[in-house]
């Protein structure tokens, strides 16, 4: 047997607790949530030399690339691969390649920044050589 005073008291609650939940959820969906587009790019490295314990990288001026920390490239076959997810709100971004050797110092490419349209270039696969513009 159920009690009715329960009853007119938990439905009210219950109703509040639902308002409160969906207000919240709301809220979070439309201001908290970060919503940015963005850019996914896979950039591709090939044709480069081959060094023993070797690491390869992507440096450069938009995040979340950096100028003083790489973005190592996994080994696929004899390409290098790696997918990068960028804000869209940037439009060019600025890059080199790196090849990281225990003990050795950083080589970077010898060519000019590479650079990089990401509003012309969204969900790319980017196909690069080493050294090679």
């Amino acid at each position: 047997m159920s009690n009715p005073v329960m009853s007119r008291k938990i439905g009210p609650r219950l109703l509040r607790v639902t308002l409160i939940t969906l207000v919240v959820y709301l809220i979070y969906i439309n201001y908290i949530r970060d919503s940015t587009p963005t850019n996914n790019i896979t950039f591709e490295l090939s044709i480069l030399p081959e060094y023993e314990s070797m690491k390869v990288g992507i440096r450069g001026n938009t995040e979340p690339l950096s100028w003083t920390k790489s973005i190592h490239l996994s080994r696929e076959g004899t390409n290098y691969k790696t997918r990068i997810e960028f804000p869209q709100a940037n439009e060019e971004v600025r890059f080199k390649f790196v090849i990281e050797q225990p003990g050795k110092a950083l080589e970077l490419e010898s060519i000019e920044y590479r650079s990089l349209n990401l509003k012309a270039s969204n969900n790319d696969v980017m196909s690069f050589r080493w050294n090679q513009e």
